[in-house]
């Protein structure tokens, strides 16, 4: 298994990297990064995603704001193991991550012809550890924001 992400800390807002260094490839599965949106009037927090080889935007911050707006819930790709690849989306609300067997609950219920309720606690596991990160560079970006502005 692959490392770990590792939440993104200790940055100057306005040395963040542009949009193209979403061209290099992530190195685990849900690693956040910031970059400048265009014309830098925003930062984007984007995750790798390892089943579908991409990068996905989550979210934005306007500069200079700390109101973080979520593209919808926190959106991960889940791998069953056999090449089958099924999207899972945690709901968040007002920065707080759903809980993550309520999260894994709805997704093995949309997904009943792949999935049972024996998968329940590790789906929520993974959800757990995987958007932990996510969460924390938010957190770190709006400190920053706060900092830096």
């Amino acid at each position: 298994t692959a490392a770990p992400a590792e939440a993104v800390a200790g940055f100057n807002i306005r040395q963040l990297p542009p949009v193209s260094r979403l061209s290099v490839p992530g190195a685990a599965d849900l690693q956040p990064v910031l970059v400048l949106g265009e014309g830098g009037r925003s930062v984007e927090l984007h995750t790798w995603s390892a089943p579908s080889k991409r990068w996905r935007l989550q979210g934005s911050m306007p500069i200079p704001s700390t109101a973080f707006e979520w593209s919808g819930g926190l959106r991960m790709d889940v791998d069953l193991g056999d090449g089958t690849v099924l999207p899972l989306e945690a709901a968040v609300a007002n920065d707080a991550l759903e809980n993550e067997y309520q999260s894994a609950k709805r997704f093995i219920d949309d997904h009943p012809e792949d999935l049972d309720n024996n998968y329940l606690e590790e789906i929520a596991r993974n959800i757990r550890t995987l958007a932990a990160p996510v969460m924390q560079t938010v957190q770190n970006l709006k400190a920053a924001m706060e900092a830096q502005n």
